[in-house]
């Protein structure tokens, strides 16, 4: 059981408040034990109450038929004040009790026993409680088992805490990943604009100016073959823009995945001589604009990967839609590589699957050295209806 300290009501109230308790639905971690203690001691109620500033709320009541009681009249208060186990044997002998509603009236309760939940850092909230309604005694062994229930009610606490915590910095990783990807995207259409409209642009124009100029002057031998040379090399640094307005580009708009990865293709046979069979089973219809860019840049990614590496000009990507989760699939059959050292580059595969998992999803690695590679990456989504 954790320790206690002194009561400081303000500081026991905000505890409370921390760990988002009061008002919550049942839940069956601390049904069990009410049921366990109402069992073990034979009582007609047992209850796991939190004392709030001005009522008593039951997290879980077996037999009393109410969710919450004013304060005045909890005996956890009691509990509570005291900060250790109480016993009231018959509480019409008790002076505290003879005259509380729940004793003079409806249920007649006649015994109570209660066991304090404390927090790690000392404060008590409530109390694990069985009531009767008649007279009885208990044995040293059963408020053992009374104060055990209110230790397994408050590692639960401790415990559904700590995960509203992990799941609360869930939360805020998934918003910062899409605002991240939404960002990055940006950038990158600003990027591919600025390739394809302006450096595209300028780099044909001095080349056809250069053109232009060998055709319509008398250049001497030299002065000829050092012109072609710079028209060549502006045509290659137009191509080297044009393929990194590919990279950058994620051409989606209205399009669907399978249309963009469709456009991909066409661009990685035209631009890097890579033939890519694109199959789809099912609509593949995503709605979510980040899952989508996210699972057009992993395919992006693992095909230039096999331009830079695989060693083979062809490529399958295969987009499967099921009932609830959209699995995508890149394979080749080129040199293959150790699962255990991913292929990095651009965007990064690592980045990828961190992202994707984040999501719920997976990315599986299924390579061989001289047999190719087969990259599943599968993510839960209902399609559109």
């Amino acid at each position: 059981m954790y320790a206690l300290s002194s009561v400081d009501e303000e500081a026991r109230l905000s505890a409370l408040r921390r760990y988002d308790i009061l008002d919550t639905p049942s839940e069956e971690r601390f049904d069990r034990v009410a049921r366990l203690v109402k069992r073990w001691f034979e009582v007609p109620i047992a209850l796991i109450s939190f004392l709030d500033a001005h009522r008593e709320w039951f997290k879980s009541q077996i037999g009393l038929g109410e969710d919450e009681l004013p304060r005045e009249v909890a005996f956890c208060e009691h509990v509570v004040q005291k900060q250790s186990t109480m016993v009231v044997e018959d509480t019409t002998q008790d002076p505290r009790f003879v005259d509380n509603p729940l004793v003079a009236e409806s249920p007649g309760v006649r015994f109570y026993a209660g066991a304090p939940l404390a927090t790690p850092d000392g404060h008590c909230l409530g109390a694990v409680c069985v009531l009767d309604t008649e007279p009885r005694t208990s044995a040293p062994e059963d408020l053992d088992v009374l104060r055990d229930s209110a230790d397994i009610v408050a590692d639960e606490l401790e415990f559904r805490a700590t995960c509203q915590k992990l799941e609360e910095r869930t939360r805020q990783a998934e918003s910062l990943s899409e605002a991240l990807t939404k960002a990055e995207e940006s950038e990158r259409r600003r990027l591919s604009q600025l390739l394809h409209d302006d450096l595209q642009q300028v780099l044909h124009s001095a080349r056809m100016r250069v053109e232009g100029l060998r055709e319509n002057l008398s250049f001497s031998d030299e002065e000829s073959a050092c012109a072609v040379q710079i028209e060549e090399q502006l045509h290659e640094a137009t191509e080297i823009a044009r393929t990194l307005s590919t990279q950058f580009a994620p051409p989606f708009g209205d399009s669907s995945l399978r249309d963009a990865i469709d456009w991909l293709a066409m661009k990685m046979e035209e631009i890097h001589d890579l033939s890519v069979s694109v199959q789809a089973r099912g609509p593949v219809n995503i709605s979510e604009e980040v899952l989508r860019t996210l699972l057009f840049r992993l395919v992006r990614e693992l095909l230039f990967n096999i331009v830079k590496h695989a060693g083979t000009d062809e490529a399958r990507v295969l987009l499967v839609e099921g009932a609830d989760a959209l699995r995508v699939v890149v394979e080749d059959e080129g040199k293959g590589f150790d699962p255990a050292e991913e292929v990095q580059g651009g965007f990064g595969l690592a980045n990828i699957r961190e992202r994707i998992e984040l999501m719920g999803g997976t990315v599986r690695i299924h390579s061989t050295p001289g047999e190719g590679t087969r990259i599943v990456m599968e993510v839960p989504h209902a399609g559109e209806g």
